[in-house]
């Protein structure tokens, strides 16, 4: 299938028009390094790692929705931090992590889904201090107990879980090993919440966390770093340990038994993934890495360096370049290179080698389908918004066309959506996935990759970076 650049480009336009990408009225992040209360103030930090860029809400009406007229106009700093009055404090407090918008210390890139997080309000609250809105003051206030009560249901210190987990690992002492699990806890328990507060199901979020608490038992009598990894439940409700990167050690030299660091790239731009094809990239020393075709003939050798979430190439007598990165996971990592008009697509270890889909992926789901229209190096990146039923597919192009589809899981694994007659059925096989994007790759057309997206914002995100540097 071939959607129609014309509707897509207004739909585009549409889009963000509606999530106020360029509304100049949008709170603004906090870039300051530190907050420092003052005597009027309450530092309200947001952690499962430090959340910066994330929105705030008083919420001064007790209903835990965070409401326009509730945002601070300020965003969370690097730290996670904000200062509020202390008036403010003696209500609810929310965070809402946006993807495509909001960064956690634990990982490189922006996240790819939304949260919240809560914190029932407390009329103790002194000026000058700090409060923390974790996960964990998320299932205090969803099952009506104190920190006190979560901690004992957790077997973790109160201590622990009611302050910043994420500073006391790092400090020698009795907690630290409680603070380590601690921190798992929290980023794995966020991959299992859904967008808002109101949306949150106790009773599937303590199954959820029990699952989580026996995979972490599991983990804590082998070598496992409990440091570089998160918990995450299946579409199946399988728990598994997936490891979890900053940029940093997405390009460290060495990872686990393996004598160097490699991964694979292409370009989601079909031109370019016709003259390129995929390359094979290996971190052979410190800031040395090698790139070559898949087959690993003829690798050219480049120093480089981080810097936040760019990474900058240098080859001998060249001037350097940058791809940025804008979400980093094990399986799906995606770049957006300066120099050239298209989205890169990275992955560990394995190459891109189409698998199978299951339908318990896509039934009662709705996604954001993007993929690049082009027929040259002159990207022109569409999206569609797609709901699955059990066995229909609706796919809105943002209210201009509408139509439900036929769609199944094929014999071979693929995911088949069944056009009208004179347009090209859809049949897409799985490249990569993650908990917030899948990479499929088009069986009907060479080097022609899609990514389905659960988030709205994210896809938003994408299409903005996208759109913005071909142009």
């Amino acid at each position: 299938m071939q959607f129609k650049p014309s509707i897509l480009t207004v739909s585009l336009l549409t889009i963000l028009t509606l999530s106020g990408c360029n509304d100049s009225s949008s709170p603004t992040p906090n870039t300051e390094s530190s907050t420092t209360p003052d005597n009027n103030s309450v530092t309200v930090k947001a952690i499962d790692g430090y959340l910066a860029n994330a929105e705030v809400c008083i919420d001064k009406n007790n209903n835990a929705i965070c409401e326009d007229a509730e945002k601070l106009k300020t965003h969370t700093n690097k730290n996670g931090e904000v200062n509020i009055d202390i008036a403010d404090a003696k209500y609810n407090i929310i965070v809402t992590a946006k993807a495509g918008q909001t960064s956690d210390s634990d990982r490189g890139g922006v996240l790819g889904k939304d949260y919240q997080y809560i914190l029932k309000a407390n009329p103790e609250t002194t000026a000058g201090s700090t409060v923390t809105v974790t996960p964990f003051t998320t299932l205090a206030y969803k099952n009506n107990k104190t920190i006190e009560q979560i901690a004992a249901d957790l077997n973790i210190p109160a201590t622990v879980i009611s302050g910043d987990y994420v500073a006391l690992k790092r400090e020698d002492g009795e907690n630290k090993n409680s603070a380590k699990k601690a921190h798992l806890l929290a980023r794995s328990i966020t991959t299992t919440l859904p967008s808002t507060i109101d949306k949150i199901n106790p009773t599937l979020l303590d199954t959820s966390i029990s699952k989580i608490q026996d995979k972490i038992s599991e983990l804590e009598n082998t070598d496992k770093d409990l440091d570089s990894i998160t918990i995450e439940i299946s579409d199946k409700g399988v728990a598994d340990s997936v490891t979890t990167y900053t940029l940093n050690k997405y390009f460290s030299h060495a990872e686990g038994d393996e004598p160097h660091n490699y991964m694979y790239m292409t370009s989601l731009n079909k031109a370019y993934a016709d003259k390129e094809g995929t390359k094979y990239v290996a971190v052979i020393a410190d800031k040395t890495i090698i790139m070559a075709p898949k087959d690993i003939n003829d690798p050219t050798t480049y120093q480089f360096k981080i810097d936040g979430n760019d990474l900058i190439t240098t080859k001998e007598g060249s001037e350097s370049t940058k791809d940025t990165f804008i979400y980093l996971s094990h399986e799906v990592s995606l770049s957006v290179p300066q120099a050239d008009g298209d989205l890169t697509l990275w992955k560990k270890r394995g190459e891109f080698t189409p698998t199978s889909l299951e339908s318990e992926t896509f039934i009662d789901r709705k996604f954001y389908f993007i993929s690049d229209d082009s027929t040259n190096t002159d990207a022109n990146p569409i999206i569609a918004e797609m709901t699955f039923s059990q066995d229909k597919v609706t796919i809105v192009e943002e209210g201009l066309e509408t139509m439900s589809l036929s769609w199944s899981i094929d014999e071979s694994g693929h995911l088949f959506i069944e056009f009208p007659e004179g347009d090209t059925n859809m049949t897409l096989a799985l490249i990569s996935k993650d908990s917030n994007i899948m990479i499929t790759k088009d069986q009907n057309r060479t080097n022609t990759f899609g990514m389905f997206l659960s988030s709205k914002n994210m896809a938003n995100m994408i299409m903005q970076k996208w759109s913005a540097i071909k142009k």
